[in-house]
C-alpha cells in the first residue's frame, strides 16, 4: 500500500515537474525602463508606475519544434510585463503578468501553440503580431496590436482566408517612437489612420504565398486601422460608414486597401441596404477588380 501511495505520489510530483515555468537561468531579462512603465500603466491599470517589473529579451533554453516553454510570471521578485522573444516551439505559455507581447518564430514549417494565461477580456498588447508562426490566431481573446510611426513595413500577418474580429483593435504605440527615448510620444487613439506620413499605418497581409488573399471584418467594426495589402476578396461590414485614405499632407494621399487578382479579379463585398462613403484615393489596383465590383463601388458613389 505504502508503495502504491509513493509511486502516485511520484506521479503527482512529475506532473507538476512537467507543467512549471522554465527557471529563470533559460532568458536574458532586465528591468522595464521606469518611464515605459509609466506609459504601460496608463492603458493597463493593473500596473504602478512606482514598482519594478521585468522585461525577457531572449531566450537562453533547449528550443525545436518539440519544445514547451512556459515564461515564468516571476523574475527576481518582479513581474514579467514585457516579453519580446524569437524562437521554434511547440508551445510556448505566456502568464497573466504580462501586458506586451512580441513573438517570432525561426521556421514557417513549425507553428506554434500560444496559451495566454491573462483574461480573455482583458487587454494586452501585441507588437509587429506575425501569424505566419503561430498554430492559430487566438480571435477569442482582447488584443491591441501596436505599432511605431517611424517604422516601415509594419505588418500584421494573417492566415489567408480570414476574419478580423471585433475585439481586437490597432493603436499607435509610443514607445517605439523614438529608439533612446521610447516613451515620449504616448499613446494614439485605436483603430485611427493618423495623418502624417504613410509608414504612420501598418500593413495587414495575408501570410504564405499565392494572391487568393480573403478577408473580411466582423459586424461592429467601425474603422479599417490598417493597409490592407494584395487582397483578392474583401467582404466589408455595414457598421463602417467611412473607408478612409491615408493623409500624407494636405493635398496627397495613399490608399489603404489594394487589390490584387492576377489569378481571378478581385471583388469587394458591400452588405445590402449599407451605405459607405470610399474616400478619394483610398483604393489601389483597380485594373483588377472585377466589373461587379466596379459597380458596386459606383453604387457607393465611388469614382474611379
Amino acid at each position: 500500500m505504502k508503495k502504491i501511495i509513493l509511486a502516485a505520489a511520484i506521479s503527482v510530483a512529475m506532473a507538476f515537474t512537467c507543467f512549471a515555468a522554465n527557471p529563470e537561468s533559460d532568458f536574458d531579462y532586465d528591468l522595464v525602463n521606469k518611464n515605459e512603465v509609466k506609459l504601460l500603466s496608463e492603458q493597463f491599470k493593473e500596473l504602478n508606475p512606482t514598482e519594478d517589473y521585468v522585461e525577457i529579451t531572449y531566450f537562453n533554453g533547449a528550443e525545436g519544434k518539440d519544445a514547451i516553454i512556459e515564461i515564468p510570471e516571476e523574475i527576481e521578485g518582479c513581474k514579467v510585463i514585457k516579453v519580446r522573444l524569437n524562437l521554434q516551439a511547440k508551445k510556448l505559455i505566456v502568464p497573466p503578468s504580462v501586458v506586451y507581447f512580441s513573438f517570432e518564430g525561426t521556421y514557417y514549417d513549425t507553428k506554434t501553440q500560444i496559451e495566454f494565461r491573462r483574461d480573455k477580456n482583458q487587454y494586452f498588447a501585441w507588437d509587429r503580431a506575425d501569424m505566419r508562426y503561430v498554430d492559430e490566431p487566438p480571435t477569442d481573446r482582447k488584443i491591441m496590436f501596436v505599432y511605431s510611426t517611424n517604422q516601415t513595413n509594419d505588418s500584421i500577418y494573417v492566415p489567408r482566408q480570414f476574419t478580423w474580429p471585433k475585439n481586437w483593435i490597432v493603436k499607435y504605440y509610443g514607445g517605439f517612437g523614438d529608439f533612446f527615448e521610447p516613451w515620449k510620444d504616448g499613446w494614439g487613439e485605436p483603430n485611427t489612420i493618423r495623418g502624417n506620413g504613410s509608414t504612420e499605418m501598418p500593413n495587414l497581409e495575408g501570410r504564405g504565398s499565392g494572391e487568393g488573399f480573403e478577408f473580411s471584418l466582423e459586424e461592429g467594426i467601425t474603422e479599417i486601422p490598417f493597409n490592407i495589402k494584395v487582397v483578392n476578396k474583401l467582404v466589408l461590414p455595414s457598421s463602417i460608414k467611412t473607408v478612409h485614405a491615408l493623409r500624407l499632407d494636405k493635398i496627397h494621399t495613399s490608399p489603404s486597401i489594394y487589390f490584387s487578382g492576377s489569378e481571378k479579379k478581385a471583388t469587394i463585398v458591400i452588405p445590402e441596404g449599407a451605405k459607405i462613403n470610399f474616400e478619394k484615393g483610398c483604393i489601389a489596383g483597380e485594373d483588377y477588380l472585377s466589373i461587379s465590383a466596379k459597380k458596386a463601388l459606383q453604387a457607393q458613389g465611388y469614382n474611379f
